[in-house]
């Protein structure tokens, strides 16, 4: 297997960019240290994975001796696990996490990936919303230095200028013309109608989640990335948050906020949802969702389920960061694959 650098820097070039990842992985591991949370470590293997509509898990087989094969799939988040490690009284944890999940590739995407990911009991999305960016802040600071960032997937970014935040209902109203909250899941045909009428092209057969995705990748993300600032996009609808805590002061909307720097999206976070009897009923909801694709039906995961049916689960807030989107941006480049020593994807070409 060929390095990707050994074709477009050297040998140089790719000792410069293990040394700029292993530094910002030292910045991230003391970060966390200083704040008080404990690195753990979850399984890779998974007999469950997550039910997310539009992830797909990569799936494998165990020669279990005692039981015969069992089908496996490699872990495209450690979420399940993690929080079932709040459950067991751990209260503030992190994890540089391998993740895999079948069907992306692109710049800013690949099959195998690493994920930063953390969770602090006794809070929700505004306090994980202040640890990524005082972390993103002290990784610009200390390791990459550069006042501004440049070709960050869009214009010019200033990380050290205070941070946005802006509510998915102000981003879609103030960029597309038509606020999702107008028009909720059951009422697709309107939504679709009126996307359309602000020049979106949709078929008849997209669904609520399809037109979303559709007026957030055409007009929202692109302007996203002409903001000079990072931006927290925050309050999601319901629909769009299976594993997050529903608003009290708005049950349209969920607890969950995504971070975006120069266009780029770069973390998603929540007040964790701990009622076990809506998050069965929301994984049931994704399976639903699922077959109509259609996508293969996928075990639950009972375990976690238990856990927070037992009601074992504490109030808590969680942020999952792509740690190679991070150095990508903050070094002011476009493609992921350049941040590892190697790539499937570049080796396979």
């Amino acid at each position: 297997m060929s390095s990707y650098h050994d074709e477009q820097s050297g040998d140089g070039g790719l000792i410069a960019w293990l040394e700029l990842r292993a530094a910002a992985l030292r910045e991230i591991r003391a970060f966390f240290d200083e704040a008080g949370f404990l690195e753990v470590q979850t399984p890779i293997l998974l007999s469950s994975p997550g039910q997310e509509t539009h992830i797909r898990p990569f799936e494998t087989e165990f020669d279990d001796p005692a039981n015969g094969r069992r089908r496996c799939y490699l872990v495209t988040s450690p979420e399940h696990h993690m929080k079932r490690l709040l459950g067991q009284g751990c209260q503030r944890i992190f994890q540089i996490a391998s993740c895999f999940r079948d069907g992306e590739s692109s710049s800013m995407h690949a099959p195998e990936f690493t994920m930063i990911e953390w969770y602090r009991t006794e809070a929700g999305y505004e306090e994980v919303a202040e640890d990524v960016e005082r972390m993103v802040r002290r990784l610009w600071s200390n390791v990459f230095g550069q006042e501004v960032i440049s070709n960050a997937g869009g214009g010019p970014v200033d990380v050290a200028a205070e941070w946005q935040h802006l509510t998915v209902s102000e981003a879609f109203a103030r960029y597309t013309g038509v606020d999702p909250l107008d028009h909720p899941e059951a009422d697709v045909d309107r939504f679709r109608a009126a996307s359309r009428q602000r020049g979106f092209i949709l078929a008849d057969t997209d669904s609520w989640e399809d037109v979303f995705f559709k007026l957030m990748i055409e007009a929202v993300e692109p302007a996203l990335a002409a903001l000079t600032r990072a931006v927290f996009l925050k309050d999601y609808p319901s629909e769009l948050s299976a594993l997050a805590r529903i608003s009290p002061r708005n049950p349209r909307v969920a607890e969950r906020l995504e971070l975006y720097i120069g266009g780029v999206e770069l973390a998603n976070g929540f007040s964790e949802l701990t009622d076990g009897r809506e998050q069965r009923r929301r994984f049931m909801a994704q399976r639903a969702a699922r077959r109509l694709l259609p996508a293969p039906t996928l075990p639950l995961d009972e375990a976690f389920l238990r856990m927070l049916s037992e009601g074992r689960m504490p109030m808590a807030g969680g942020m999952a960061l792509g740690l190679g989107r991070l150095i990508a941006v903050l070094s002011g480049i476009s493609d992921i694959h350049h941040t590892r020593a190697f790539s499937m994807d570049r080796d396979a070409t």
